[in-house]
């Protein structure tokens, strides 16, 4: 029996790694997760969260049933179960992004555990071998990390705009969130596969500490909002503003020019070279922008001593 198992745990451990071509049926996999999420979220939703967020969010009263908290909508009362409720909403959505943003850090800590690009940006575009780019083929997991980050910012753009709490820069989020789903499919598409897994996780472990100092600050727990949002300002100048134009943007702008073959593909690559260095300064702008919203947060932070309102995006003004 136990051969057996070992058998099939090595038979699927073999097919995880094994390398093959991008093909036009590896899509149903964004397909997959773009449903899949936002069922699992509303799942999630109704049971976990829910439970969490009455449990942490401090007042009791929202829970309770009293015609006098909404007899009147402009009194004091009514206007502070209004502001309850939507810290409520707010405490589910947090949850759910620290749900996603951990497992997405996960599984990209899986797929480049051991590969050489992870250190050497160079291997982005050589090998195995003597192999050079557009030769290279990609592993079933990474071809399934694609899908999972694909299908995450697909639903994410309908979230946005009609399920999440409206907030400043919603229309920055937004177009974050339509970058990363073009290029996702821009750099599967052309085979850029080696990057995508140190970009998405490195950037997402600053998303998993900024919904922590999130929930922190929802739930009246000052000491770990104020030190969740340290580190998460950290990683945030380590990862956003340093390691990805150093790595990420050095290899678009000059590794490409020294190992693509602009021989092979004399009209392609120039447009595939513009095109991605274009959306890659793009994030880094974004990015900047973000890090204004973050130093005035951290400048509250030590006037008063505490992390005050929402963090990075506060909610639109009605």
């Amino acid at each position: 029996m136990g051969t057996s198992v070992a058998a099939v745990i090595s038979y699927y451990r073999n097919r995880w790694n094994e390398e093959s071509e991008p093909e036009v049926r590896d899509m149903p996999y964004a397909l997959i997760f773009a449903f899949v999420l936002p069922a699992a979220r509303f799942i999630l939703d109704k049971s976990v969260f829910e439970i969490l967020a009455r449990r942490f969010v401090r007042s009791k009263a929202i829970w309770k049933r009293d015609d006098s908290l909404t007899s009147d909508k402009g009194s004091p009362a009514a206007i502070d179960r209004e502001a309850l409720l939507k810290t409520h909403s707010k405490y589910k959505e947090s949850l759910w992004k620290i749900a996603y943003y951990l497992s997405s850090c996960i599984f990209c800590f899986f797929v480049t555990f051991g590969e050489p690009w992870l250190t050497d940006t160079k291997y982005y575009w050589i090998g195995p071998g003597s192999k050079v780019w557009p030769d290279q083929m990609a592993k079933l997991k990474a071809k399934v990390l694609f899908g999972y980050f694909a299908g995450f910012y697909v639903y994410s753009i309908f979230a946005i705009l009609f399920w999440e709490t409206r907030r400043k820069d919603w229309l920055v989020h937004l177009i974050h969130h339509i970058c990363c789903v073009t290029m996702s499919i821009v750099c599967y598409h052309f085979r850029v596969f080696r990057m995508a897994p140190a970009v998405i996780g490195l950037h997402d472990i600053s998303d998993v500490l900024l919904e922590v100092a999130k929930l922190c600050l929802y739930s009246k727990f000052e000491l770990g909002a104020n030190v969740s949002f340290a580190l998460f300002a950290t990683t945030w100048v380590m990862f956003r503003l340093w390691w990805f134009p150093r790595n990420v943007l050095y290899s678009f702008c000059c590794e490409t020019i020294k190992y693509w073959d602009l021989k092979r593909y004399p009209v392609l690559l120039p447009r595939l070279y513009y095109a991605l260095n274009f959306a890659t300064i793009m994030m880094i702008e974004m990015h900047c922008y973000w890090w204004i919203l973050i130093c005035r947060v951290l400048y509250r932070q030590l006037v008063a001593g505490r992390v005050e309102g929402d963090v990075r995006s506060d909610e639109e003004d009605d």
